[in-house]
């Protein structure tokens, strides 16, 4: 009989006692499959994850306690709490009636369940796979099932489920881990038919569900991607050429699914609808191009390039702090910029957001936070913690993550802070790891 402690890799250097380690696994677990489509339903197992491994980290791991990435989710609670504070002693009619430290800090949930991934690849390929489980049955669990298949399958644009762009980006990061972890999913321990079928399935079904979002902004996040997939891919064969012979084959396949896709959706009314809607937006990068501001018009990409510069103006104001929780928001009713039939919510872009919110300071926290944890995944590969299609999965995880940044608050979207959360701790695991071998453990 299979045992947990068989499925489930246990960390050597874990201090607490194990029933708080397994009540912490099956806490992950839960948030992994549940927060995407079952967020109010699952919400106090949420809490009782971060009460609980916020208890284990501070008293049982303290090598950890004091470690980046528990400061930086202490910082995550105080920023807030500041920029809220001086808004309400200088701006009073502009502040909210109470602080929002959770708008950032839920952002760094990634922290509990890291302590129970620690860096172990079969830990995070199933938190992960849960994950993907939680996207694929989504427009199930909202109850649209297959009338979401069918809605994008006649050209119109569908979330399954869920936000349109956000649940495109969900989908994006599930099908650049199809093409980053491909060989340790189908060719290990040697290659297998049926895993590569499924493999085929699930790229299929992603890159239809991700062109459903009918998004310039996702398809050119992986469009990117994948040319930077294809650069560090032409980069590993270069060192290793006997690899390339001996794969030759499999990745001829790959290349086949990969043409099979593009011509199984060349004609397809998604393609042909998300053409002529760029083909209407080319005039607004051309009057951006000309400097010609005023004549930029209401549609899609234009009203991303009115809000970009109502942000700058407002933050010529407060540039520090910020203007505090819902800023974006309240720039836009001065403005009177409406969607549909309430007001616009963002700005559009993270750290735009992030400035008229928190002001330089909550743009270089995250900037800084970002330059950590790729130095510190960057050295846990050269330190051979981490195989290199892991390395290479985050590095696409991130450009994709950022480029989609640019033009839509990815931080300020339920499917998108999940997916943030999910990815992060794996990544946070890694670190976590490196730190406890650093130390000796």
């Amino acid at each position: 009989m299979l045992k947990w402690d068989q499925l489930w890799q246990a960390p050597s250097n874990w201090s607490a006692p194990r029933y708080w380690y397994w009540l912490l696994v099956f806490l992950s677990l839960f948030f992994a499959v549940g927060q995407l489509g079952l967020k109010d339903e699952i919400k106090p197992l949420v809490y009782l994850l971060t009460l609980s491994g916020l208890y284990v980290l501070c008293r049982y791991h303290p090598e950890l306690r004091f470690s980046p990435l528990p400061l930086m989710g202490l910082a995550a609670l105080i920023i807030p709490l500041i920029s809220w504070g001086l808004v309400v002693w200088q701006n009073p009619d502009l502040a909210s009636s109470s602080p929002r430290s959770e708008d950032l800090a839920d952002k760094f949930l990634f922290i509990f369940p890291a302590l129970v991934l620690a860096g172990s690849s079969r830990n995070t390929l199933i938190f992960w796979g849960m994950g993907l489980v939680a996207a694929l049955s989504l427009p199930w669990v909202e109850g649209s099932g297959f009338s979401e298949l069918q809605a994008a399958a006649e050209g119109q644009r569908t979330g399954f489920g869920r936000h349109i762009i956000s649940m495109g980006i969900v989908h994006g990061t599930f099908l650049l881990g199809l093409f980053a972890f491909f060989s340790r999913l189908v060719m290990r321990p040697r290659f297998s038919w049926w895993r590569f079928l499924l493999w085929a399935f699930l790229v299929g079904y992603l890159t239809f569900t991700l062109l459903a979002s009918q998004s310039r902004a996702v398809y050119l996040g992986m469009l990117l991607a994948l040319f930077l997939g294809l650069l560090m891919l032409a980069w590993h064969y270069c060192k290793q050429s006997k690899q390339l012979l001996h794969h030759g084959k499999v990745y001829a396949l790959i290349l086949l699914v990969a043409i099979g896709s593009v011509k199984l959706f060349e004609e397809n009314a998604l393609i042909k609808s998300s053409w002529e809607r760029t083909q209407k937006e080319i005039e607004v990068y051309q009057l951006v191009l000309a400097g010609d501001w005023d004549q930029i018009p209401q549609n899609s990409a234009g009203l991303r390039i009115h809000f970009w510069k109502d942000v700058l103006a407002w933050s010529q104001e407060r540039p520090i702090f910020g203007w505090g929780y819902g800023a974006g928001q309240k720039m836009h009713q001065e403005a009177d910029n409406w969607f549909g039939d309430r007001y616009f919510i963002t700005v559009h872009n993270d750290f735009l957001e992030l400035l008229i919110t928190y002001g330089l300071v909550g743009v270089g926290f995250i900037l800084f936070f970002y330059a950590y944890v790729f130095w510190s995944l960057f050295r846990a590969w050269k330190h051979q913690l981490m195989d290199s299609d892991f390395f290479a999965f985050f590095i696409l995880f991130f450009a994709f993550f950022l480029i989609n940044g640019v033009f839509l608050t990815n931080f300020l979207f339920r499917d998108t802070i999940y997916l943030f959360n999910l990815i992060m701790a794996g990544a946070a695991g890694y670190i976590i790891r490196m730190r406890w071998l650093r130390d000796g453990g």
